[in-house]
């Protein structure tokens, strides 16, 4: 019965020896499980952080290249109804000379041809006030009492004032 009582012993002492074998590696399995755990949630926010900041990022670049496209077609806007503001005046002389796109640019081509336009007609119907129809030989008497210049109101048909 010795023999039985050490082999029985013996077993017991070899279980007791897997439990607490088995017990060390759950243990270590389940710390390395926490630590990979926290890592990954780790990773995560860092991941979300990223996201944000690169999305933060990029609205302040969409936003910075919105504002600079506005003001690109803005500006010259601004300078179309300068000169029209000039043009009504009376200066029909001005030009205005924009670069920018294709579409504004040809608004203010546009623009200078109607100035073009005006100022022809305006040169022509002084040329018919103040010369003679029929000889084109300048009418002095009307010419004389008529100043012109781009600030004061063409004069020379009905209504003009004399000086």
């Amino acid at each position: 019965m010795d023999g039985t009582v050490d082999l029985e012993d013996l077993f017991e002492d070899d279980v007791n020896r897997g439990v607490e074998s088995t017990q060390r590696l759950q243990a270590a399995s389940e710390s390395q499980a926490e630590d990979d755990l926290a890592a990954a949630e780790r990773a995560q926010r860092l991941n979300w952080a990223l996201v944000l900041i690169a999305a933060g990022l990029a609205s302040v670049v969409a936003f910075l290249a919105a504002r600079r496209a506005s003001r690109a077609m803005v500006r010259p806007l601004e300078q179309l109804a300068q000169a029209a503001r000039t043009l009504a005046g009376g200066h029909l002389g001005h030009r205005v000379t924009i670069a920018s796109p294709a579409e504004v640019r040809e608004v203010a081509e546009t623009f200078n041809s109607m100035a073009g336009s005006l100022q022809q007609q305006r040169d022509e119907l002084e040329r018919q006030a103040f010369h003679d129809a029929l000889t084109g030989v300048p009418n002095r008497a009307l010419s004389r009492t008529v100043p012109v210049t781009p600030s004061t109101p063409r004069r020379g048909a009905r209504g003009a004032r004399r000086c």
